[in-house]
């Protein structure tokens, strides 16, 4: 654990390069943000290169619905599995209905970013019609100036890194294309 690394007697001279690899399906629920806390200034150079250099979280909002499972029409059961916690998942595109574009929900830059809660409001633009059951939540690992890798549930598995993505379940609620707005607080 990195922060139980003491200056001077763990490491003789701060870091020129920093590599993170403390992440999961959410981008920082490993505590990055707080290994980041912990590493800069006392063990990192201020010059030092940072890999990943940033982050942005994105989201759609979707439609996930049961249905039949076994013969069995489980659609019903949809109001009842919503959850404030991010289920780490690897959905295909077939999996879900997209309702909504997708959006940017949060930018770190691993130079400057602190644990610190990011209050957000946000109003997204329905693009289709349809019932909401879920938030999918990926990121984008901007290595440096020229390489991108990402969880998104479009990118080919092959090329995709190995995380997956969060779903948040909803309560389902109805929308319809430019009409609704589903706004998290």
């Amino acid at each position: 654990d990195a922060r139980n690394l003491k200056a001077h007697e763990d490491l003789p001279r701060k870091a020129d390069l920093l590599l993170l690899q403390c992440l999961d399906h959410t981008l920082i629920g490993e505590g990055v943000l707080h290994y980041l806390q912990h590493l800069r200034g006392t063990f990192v150079a201020e010059t030092a290169t940072l890999i990943p250099a940033a982050g942005v979280v994105k989201g759609m909002l979707v439609q996930m619905r049961t249905g039949e499972r076994h013969g069995v029409d489980m659609a019903l059961c949809d109001a009842y599995r919503w959850t404030k916690d991010v289920t780490a998942a690897h959905l295909r595109p077939e999996q879900f209905t997209q309702l909504s574009d997708v959006f940017d929900i949060f930018v770190f830059d691993f130079a400057t970013a602190t644990p610190e809660p990011q209050v957000e409001h946000m109003e997204v633009a329905i693009e289709r019609d349809g019932i909401v059951s879920a938030l999918v939540l990926w990121y984008d690992l901007i290595l440096d100036d020229e390489i991108v890798v990402s969880t998104s549930p479009f990118v080919p598995e092959e090329r995709a890194l190995c995380y997956g993505q969060g779903v948040v379940y909803l309560q389902p609620s109805e929308v319809r294309k430019y009409v609704s707005r589903y706004v998290r607080k």
